[in-house]
């Protein structure tokens, strides 16, 4: 099994990372598209929730890496 570079984040964080990025980044198209169909509420409820997930999604990611980075 071929080891990683010492100055990369393990494979998982990575994996994990983009999953949950895509995942907000649907929930703010679901908020477009409830925007562009209508429903107002609905909308900005989503839109709301995306505008919340992001930054909490970035900082949980720094941390992640922050947190996996060896020191020599």
């Amino acid at each position: 099994m071929p080891h990683r570079a010492v100055h990369r984040p393990p494979r998982l964080l990575l994996v994990v990372g983009g999953f949950f990025v895509l995942t907000v980044g649907g929930l703010g198209l679901r908020g477009i598209t409830a925007l562009l169909g209508g429903d107002v509420i609905s909308s900005f409820d989503n839109l709301r929730g995306f505008l919340l997930q992001v930054p909490t999604v970035g900082i949980a990611i720094a941390i992640g890496v922050l947190a996996t980075v060896r020191r020599p």
